[in-house]
């Protein structure tokens, strides 16, 4: 279901000990999903700023592991999109965050890159490689089920599995209304690389005089015409 609506959106936001809400990246309750109750917001953001606060968000714990947490954008994003940031920041943040997991060497990276743009709307694809461990080919369709381990010895020694693959997969598909999957390639022992892709409407960039509390204000335009205008509070 969409919603559309005006709201501060931050992209800075930083975790705090015992904070378990959607700010961090939590998914949504497995629940909610099952019975059709996932939302979405439609929401004028940056799209770069969003991966660099995700990225931001897990420096911290890649650091204490010894791994290089890597932001890698490929070419040039849209400024200002419209979607929902806060969903795309719960998928990039719990990938990055079991890539984080379960890497003991190496490093993990976020990856995004525009694939396709015109008057419509923007399409941008999106993947979270790491060096770990890696799944074998036979445990690659498990993982995607619910309360699924591929190796029980992974519990033992990462603490389980990590959080909500299947809820993920469920936002990605949700979100592109069945357009686009959350796709894996894993080798065992080498390492694991997640894609998927939105599409989101173009907005209008930026101007000097929008700037409002250090914030962005703009007007979206392209496959949701009737939008008005978001503000993006940072």
């Amino acid at each position: 279901m969409w919603r559309e609506r005006t709201v501060p959106v931050r992209t800075d936001v930083q975790p705090s000990a015992g904070d378990t809400g959607t700010r961090t990246g939590k998914p949504p309750d497995s629940s909610k999903i099952e019975a059709g109750a996932l939302t979405f917001e439609a929401v004028v953001f940056d799209p770069t700023a969003l991966l660099h606060a995700a990225r931001d968000m897990l420096e911290h714990s890649a650091r204490q592991k010894g791994l290089t947490l890597k932001l890698d954008i490929q070419g040039k994003l849209p400024q200002a999109v419209s979607g929902d940031p806060t969903r795309l920041r719960q998928v990039l943040v719990n990938l990055a965050g079991n890539a984080v997991k379960f890497t003991e060497h190496g490093s993990v990276t976020i990856a995004a890159k525009t694939v396709q743009q015109d008057e419509n709307g923007v399409t941008i694809a999106f993947a979270v490689a790491d060096t770990g461990i890696g799944i074998r080919d036979e445990d690659q369709a498990r993982i995607f089920e619910p309360f699924e381990q591929a190796d029980s010895s992974v519990t033992r020694k990462y603490g389980g599995a990590g959080l909500g693959l299947v809820i993920v997969r469920r936002i990605v598909e949700t979100a592109s209304r069945g357009t686009h999957k959350l796709t894996l390639e894993s080798r065992e022992g080498l390492g694991s690389t997640f894609r998927f892709a939105m599409d989101f409407a173009l907005a209008e960039p930026v101007s000097a005089g929008a700037q409002l509390l250090g914030g962005v204000c703009a007007a979206a335009s392209g496959a949701w015409p009737s939008r008005e205008r978001a503000c993006a509070a940072a």
